[in-house]
């Protein structure tokens, strides 16, 4: 019967996520999982399969953070790649969990009263991945290690206020309640005999989307009869601010174009409006 190497599980308090050298703040999650492409090869005069690899190696990974003062996602929501690291130990290299040549694919940030703003991406790693061997590291790999062993650790993030959200003119005084910000990002791999890995580029449009919700107030609302003859677009800008009503981050989209918007009222109950918004980026 196999044995197994008794030990302690590794606890979430000792696990750092990184991109390249930069610490990222408030994880609350991270998931990542690769297939080995195989199939069998069977042929005349062989009793036993020989298996064979079938396709190319990729890992994807999914990411959640609260966000604590600094989006280090959204750079990366163009054509740039990263490198993942998942560090149980800063000072053992091999100790740790790496995953290569990343790119992400999708990214959502929002927001809903009562709770906090959080992150959410989807990325796929087209390079190496898993306990890597020190031997196995690219010269990337060996400087954001160096780095992330040689730094200082980062310290307390800031909070956001949850009443430090800027308002939004084009809904009058009407109560924003939520928002969410998506953008998705397609990627084109390609691959060549005698190489490994593939060359990446970014499949165009990058398509954006805005969602806001609210307690109406004094809106002034769409109709059907407006479009399409008449095109309407919105320039959207969301500020969110520190305990002391300081601007720490704002993400501002410039000719949003309408979407949809739904209306809905009850019993003992406030209007209430959604709002969404779109706009595809070319190359």
């Amino acid at each position: 019967m196999a044995g197994f190497v008794k030990g302690s599980p590794i606890r979430h308090f000792d696990q750092t996520l990184f991109i390249n050298d930069k610490n990222v703040p408030g994880v609350q999650s991270f998931q990542t999982n690769f297939e080995v492409p195989v199939s069998n090869l069977n042929h005349l005069g062989a009793s036993n399969s020989i298996y064979v690899k079938s396709g190319p190696k990729v890992s994807s990974a999914s990411i959640s953070t609260l966000f604590l003062g600094q989006d280090l996602f959204l750079p990366y929501t163009g054509s740039s790649s990263f490198n993942l690291y998942v560090l149980n130990n800063e000072n053992e290299f091999g100790d740790n969990y790496i995953l290569n040549s990343c790119y992400l694919n999708s990214y959502r940030h929002s927001y809903s009263l009562n709770e906090y703003p959080n992150i959410n991406v989807g990325i796929t790693s087209y390079g190496a991945a898993g306990k890597l061997p020190f031997l196995n590291f690219t010269a990337q790999d060996l400087l954001d290690l160096i780095s992330i062993n040689a730094s200082e650790p980062t310290g307390i993030f800031k909070a956001i206020h949850v009443g430090c959200l800027e308002e939004l003119n084009f809904i009058g005084d009407s109560q924003l309640t939520s928002y969410e910000i998506g953008i998705t990002v397609n990627r084109n791999s390609r691959y060549k005999i005698g190489k490994a890995n593939p060359t990446i580029s970014t499949a165009y449009p990058i398509s954006i989307t805005v969602g806001l919700s609210f307690d109406a107030s004094q809106f002034s609302y769409k109709k059907t009869d407006d479009y399409p003859a008449n095109e309407n677009k919105q320039n959207i800008n969301i500020v969110l601010k520190n305990t002391e009503g300081q601007e720490i981050k704002s993400y501002s989209f410039s000719d949003m174009i309408f979407t949809s918007q739904s209306y809905s009222l009850a019993a003992n109950d406030v209007v209430k409006v959604n709002l969404a918004y779109r706009k595809d980026i070319y190359e």
